[in-house]
């Protein structure tokens, strides 16, 4: 393994785990605000790390199919993951919010972490599929052309 494609999944990796910990942060804090976590904070940073490491294997993995052509990924993924992330959360608070029988402060943030979770993380998986479809599309695109005069092969 090259140190370009090494480099590529360290920041593909730590792009995943940001989104993992941006996605999960609320909800794990709305649960330790309840009180259903241990009292060992060594303990709480071992759980939330476990449950960054799928995001951060799936960013890590993406990056190294991308190339050379990364198209500043952090710049076009974090904005897309955390306006996602915002419209998910107020469209599942909003039932919370306007009903009188769910308004309560538990409720509004529990569909608020919910929200914000399954928009982030949808948002993140989102890009990545169409990363892979934009990048299979362009592999068909070449087999069909043939090889372009003068453009060197990718080396991996």
């Amino acid at each position: 393994m090259t140190f370009d494609k090494m480099s590529r999944m360290v920041v593909g990796g730590c792009i995943g785990a940001l989104i993992g910990a941006a996605s999960i942060a609320p909800m794990y804090m709305f649960i330790a605000s309840v009180g259903m976590v241990p009292a060992s904070p060594w303990r709480n940073v071992f759980i939330f790390a476990i449950l960054c490491l799928p995001l951060l294997i799936v960013g890590a993995v993406a990056e190294r199919h991308e190339g050379q052509d990364q198209k500043k990924w952090l710049r076009r993924v974090v904005p897309f993951c955390l306006g996602s992330a915002t419209l998910a959360a107020l469209a599942c608070a909003a039932p919370a919010l306007v009903t009188n029988e769910v308004k309560t402060d538990a409720s509004v943030i529990c569909f608020l972490s919910f929200g914000w979770m399954a928009g982030m993380q949808g948002g993140f998986f989102l890009l990545l599929f169409r990363d892979e479809v934009r990048r299979q599309d362009e592999e068909a695109d070449d087999a069909a052309t043939g090889p372009i005069p003068g453009r060197l092969p990718p080396y991996w």
